[in-house]
């Protein structure tokens, strides 16, 4: 997908690197969340401005990394959210 290397669960992508940059599939909401608290921004692959709702960029000084992308591993996989 979007010439990147990526982790897959049940042969679907669910995080990926972007031009070094960790991108992850969450829920809208989640995603909105992330991008509110300033841990994320909205990926735009093809960077012309339509932004993909499900996807999200970590960004940050200190993103959390693996707690996200086991969210999204759940998420893709149809696993429950932990909590």
């Amino acid at each position: 997908m979007m010439a990147s290397v990526g982790l897959k669960v049940g042969g679907k992508i669910f995080a990926m690197l972007v031009r070094g940059e960790l991108v992850v599939k969450l829920p809208r909401e989640r995603v909105s969340a992330l991008v509110e608290a300033g841990i994320g921004r909205q990926f735009d692959p093809r960077r012309d401005g339509r932004l993909m709702k499900e996807w999200v960029v970590l960004s940050g000084d200190d993103p959390p990394w693996v707690e996200v992308a086991r969210e999204a591993s759940d998420f893709v996989g149809g696993a429950k959210r932990r909590r």
